[in-house]
Formats: structure tokens, C-alpha cells, sequence
């Protein structure tokens, strides 16, 4: 019993020497311990997506910029598609997504931390499933906008 007792001691002090942590806990700065969030449409799907994601996070967000707090500006988000493979009719069997978002970080005294985040996913296309795979292409375009969300507080948490 205490064998099993020190090596799990043992293992829990070998994880935490190494810096592991869980995926999504990220330490910010305290400098974006409050921010303020701008976007082009604030009701959009990823301006939404980043607000929960940013208050998960124990970000408070600032209604209006004030000259201490940064800014973080959401720019224009955009799906984009390529071809992978052709069924031997010609129709394109698979795709691959690629989901892009521009931001720009604003600090107080600080150039302007312009990032571009990206995430792709492949996506099989059956014509005779037209309906299934829409709603699948729906799924996944919203976990692609989740992903970038905490691509976004990965960075921010790196600046």
C-alpha cells in the first residue's frame, strides 16, 4: 500500500516538474486580465464564440476600451475550400476546409500584435447524402470556430 502511495507521488512530482497542463487552462498575464473585445459584427457566430470562450477563461471584458486595458480587434473571419479528391465521374469526393481569422492586439505603449490563426479540417462530400452532409458541414465549421478561439487565448496568453 505505501508502494502505491509513493509512486503515485512520484508520477504526480514528475508531471508537474515537467510544466504539464491540461489542454484549454492557460495562465494570462494580468495585463488581459480585463480587455476590451471589438468586432465588425458583434453578433456574429465567432464574435460569440470568442466572448464565451474569453469569460470561460476568467477574462473580464470591458464595454468600452479605456487607455490601461488592450484592445483585442476581431477582423474579418473566412471559409475557404479546396479540392483533395475527384470521383471518376469528375464530382470532388473530399474537401479540405480552411478556416482563417485576422486579429489585432492594442496595448497601451506597445506596437500592434497583428495574428492570423488558422485551422483546416478534411471533409468528405457524398452527393447522394446532400442533406447529412450539410449538417455535418455546419458541425464542423462551429468546433472550427471553437478551436480558433482557443487558438486566439493561447496567443494572447503568450504575448
Amino acid at each position: 500500500m505505501l508502494k502505491r502511495w509513493m509512486l503515485t507521488l512520484a508520477c504526480c512530482a514528475m508531471i508537474s516538474a515537467c510544466g504539464f497542463q491540461l489542454r484549454g487552462s492557460y495562465t494570462l498575464p494580468d495585463e488581459f486580465q480585463q480587455l476590451h473585445l471589438q468586432s465588425q459584427d458583434s453578433y456574429s457566430a465567432i464574435t460569440r464564440e470568442v466572448t464565451k470562450r474569453f469569460k470561460d477563461s476568467g477574462i473580464t471584458l470591458l464595454p468600452v476600451a479605456s487607455d490601461e486595458s488592450p484592445i483585442v480587434v476581431l477582423g474579418q473571419d473566412k471559409l475557404e475550400r479546396a479540392n483533395l479528391s475527384v470521383y471518376p465521374d469528375g464530382q470532388v469526393a473530399e474537401y479540405r476546409l480552411i478556416y482563417k481569422l485576422k486579429v489585432t492586439v492594442l496595448r497601451a505603449e506597445k506596437p500592434p500584435e497583428n495574428l492570423e490563426l488558422q485551422v483546416q479540417r478534411d471533409y468528405l462530400d457524398d452527393p447522394r447524402q446532400a442533406l447529412a452532409k450539410q449538417r455535418e458541414r455546419e458541425l464542423l465549421l462551429k468546433e472550427m470556430r471553437k478551436q480558433i478561439a482557443y487558438q486566439l487565448i493561447a496567443k494572447v496568453s503568450s504575448l
